[in-house]
């Protein structure tokens, strides 16, 4: 992903920019990195969340997919 397309990476370089314009005050840069930590977290999160829900989805279908058929008339075409 390139800046424009990353907040993280774009609230990063603004800390960079922040620690730059003001030598010795950094609280603006430590909100910006903070945020950017956030947001990387959040999309670590979200990318958890749809890993756990496709992997109990292959599950649900391996269970179905390896069940034999009922009876005979469902091997049948």
């Amino acid at each position: 992903m390139t800046a424009t397309h990353d907040p993280a990476a774009w609230l990063r370089a603004r800390a960079r920019q922040a620690r730059r314009d003001e030598p010795t005050n950094h609280t603006r840069a430590l909100v910006l990195e903070d945020a950017a930590d956030a947001w990387e977290r959040d999309v670590a999160r979200d990318r958890a969340a749809n890993k756990r829900a496709r992997v109990q989805a292959l599950r649900d279908a391996q269970h179905n997919l390896l069940a034999p058929p009922a009876n005979e008339a469902e091997c049948s075409p």
